[in-house]
């Protein structure tokens, strides 16, 4: 079973995507994030090295102090760089770069992340990177025993920009993964993935922990404005399920959009891979249907408990998980109607009204018996344009009348009928040349067909 298509919405967010450098992408837990974000990357050529895309999954961080988190997320883009073979060219690097790393503290952690990255899974992809960063190491080392003592002072200073968890903290590590995303083709795009696994006590810790590295007046001047200089931020969320959290932890009149505006230029991108799924479903009853009123396509089951007596397609719609209505997406409708009626009536059978009962056939639980009485119940039944619609081809059947005039409470329709093209239109008028046909004449017509309707549907 081939996936729901989704392309016309990853259309839709390349839109903002492409304007925007910080934004939310909003879905509920369990409701096609990952699923979107693997296919909105691959919609872009790799070929073409336009985004170069490094994700961050800080559900990993939660037991960790805040200034733990800030090496971990250091620690995870540069081994996502070093394994994509994305990493600066240092060997061409200049000397601002080296009098970076030209300290006893940086050289310290240079040493202390190579070891700390070795048990790493899959390590054996980055081996050769990981050498070439030992020979860093060591023309590293070589330029500071060439140092005199008149750098001493820029190595004190040095000491508060290697401090480790620091806000200003603009260690060797910071300064490659900056000098990385300046000099590639492509454009860096980081993903904060998996915010809505995060348990709500930890959740906004790790949030202003990355707060602090795109809002924070020491990165004013860093390029995007951000610390490592991503041209574009986005964090993958339940922005409405964050909000209830928020409030729930600060109290019902905090500001969260206003704390979540430090994250994002416009308002999140909403989706749901469950609701998308559910329009196409409707979209393509609308077609079999030759009507955009499903709302109002209803009956009132009577001998059912009373939360359970109308039935209707939207309900039934609305009920729908993903698989089912990709089931019904693929479903071939035409295979579970007969090509001629029982008594050969020269009438075609593949009506609106026949698909209808086809499509609660497949969409709901109830008997089609049940349904169809429920449909036609002269109070609680189907009403209204919709109703006419489908109900229009079965009367010229019997009363073989191709154009009418049929009134509904105040409203009088100008209906008709193409045999030929199996075509129903209904346009509301106000000039009637002769007397309309009550609604409740036309649905009496319909409720005498009632066995070979339903004899018609196979199975």
């Amino acid at each position: 079973m081939e996936p729901i298509d989704i392309s016309h919405k990853i259309s839709d967010f390349k839109q903002v995507f492409e304007k925007e450098s910080r934004m939310i992408f909003s879905a509920k837990f369990g409701d096609g994030k990952s699923y979107f974000l693997h296919e909105f990357i691959n919609s872009y050529d790799s070929r073409k090295n336009d985004f170069y895309f490094i994700t961050l999954h800080p559900v990993n961080y939660v037991v960790e102090d805040n200034k733990d988190i800030i090496e971990y997320i250091k620690r995870d883009i540069l081994f996502q760089l070093i394994k994509d073979d994305r990493i600066f060219d240092y060997k061409e690097a200049d000397d601002k770069f080296f009098d970076a790393v030209c300290n006893k503290e940086s050289l310290s952690k240079l040493l202390n992340f190579l070891l700390g990255i070795a048990p790493v899974p899959m390590l054996g992809t980055v081996v050769k990177k990981l050498k070439e960063l030992v020979e860093v190491v060591q023309t590293v080392r070589e330029k500071y025993q060439e140092q005199d003592i008149v750098k001493g002072a820029e190595d004190y200073l040095n000491g508060f920009y290697g401090m480790q968890g620091s806000i200003s903290e603009c260690d060797a590590f910071t300064m490659l993964i900056q000098k990385t995303l300046k000099h590639q083709t492509a454009k860096s795009i980081l993903i904060v993935e998996d915010l809505d696994r995060i348990d709500p006590a930890h959740l906004f810790r790790i949030m202003n922990v990355l707060s602090s590295q795109v809002d924070n007046p020491y990165y004013a001047d860093s390029l995007n404005g951000n610390k490592f200089g991503f041209e574009k931020i986005l964090l993958v969320m339940d922005y409405n399920m964050t909000k209830h959290v928020f409030q729930h932890f600060y109290g019902i009149n905090a500001n969260y959009e206003g704390y979540m505006n430090k994250f994002l230029e416009s308002t999140p991108f909403e989706f749901s891979i469950t609701v998308e799924a559910q329009k196409q479903v409707r979209e393509r009853i609308q077609g079999v249907l030759q009507t955009e009123q499903l709302s109002l396509i209803k009956g009132q089951l009577m001998a059912y408990p009373a939360e359970e007596q109308i039935v209707s397609l939207e309900k039934c719609i609305s009920k729908l998980s993903v698989r089912q209505c990709k089931e019904f997406l693929d479903a071939d409708l035409t295979i579970h109607v007969k090509p001629v009626w029982s008594n050969n009536r020269h009438f075609p059978t593949s009506i609106p009204f026949v698909f209808l009962l086809v499509c609660f056939k497949y969409l709901s639980s109830v008997s089609l018996e049940y349904v169809f009485d429920a449909l036609m119940d002269d109070i609680h039944g189907m009403k209204g344009k919709a109703s006419i619609q489908l109900m229009l081809p079965l009367y010229a059947l019997i009363t073989h009348r191709d154009c009418c005039f049929v009134r509904d409470e105040r409203k009088v329709y100008d209906c008709s009928y193409d045999i030929d093209l199996n075509r129903v239109s209904v346009e509301l008028t106000y000039d009637v040349d002769r007397s309309p046909i009550d609604i409740r004449t036309v649905r009496d017509r319909v409720k005498s067909m009632k066995e070979e309707i339903l004899d018609l549907i196979i199975g």
